[in-house]
């Protein structure tokens, strides 16, 4: 199992919520076994996306997927803001 992990800034939570939300489809055709959504309490527009896969490799093509940065974008995610790890599972 893996983890991606995407730490980003947005311009508005509700507007990026909203174009989040209409691409489920996506990441159940990417693989996305469970995700969730976590907002900074000083800050709401400093978001952090949790999605697990079954390996690391659908993690990393997820990322690397062209219809999610067009998503990113369209969302208002902040150029420059994004970090984002693929964790492995070793537990």
């Amino acid at each position: 199992m893996a983890t991606l992990l995407v730490d980003h800034e947005v311009t508005d939570y509700a507007a990026w919520r909203t174009v989040y939300d209409t691409v489920d489809g996506a990441r159940a055709r990417a693989g996305v076994t469970s995700h969730r959504v976590l907002q900074d309490t000083a800050n709401p527009n400093h978001v952090v996306v949790e999605h697990v896969f079954p390996n690391a490799a659908g993690a990393g093509a997820f990322l690397d997927n062209q219809d999610l940065r067009e998503a990113m974008g369209r969302a208002g995610v902040i150029p420059g803001s994004v970090r984002a790890l693929v964790l492995d599972d070793v537990s």
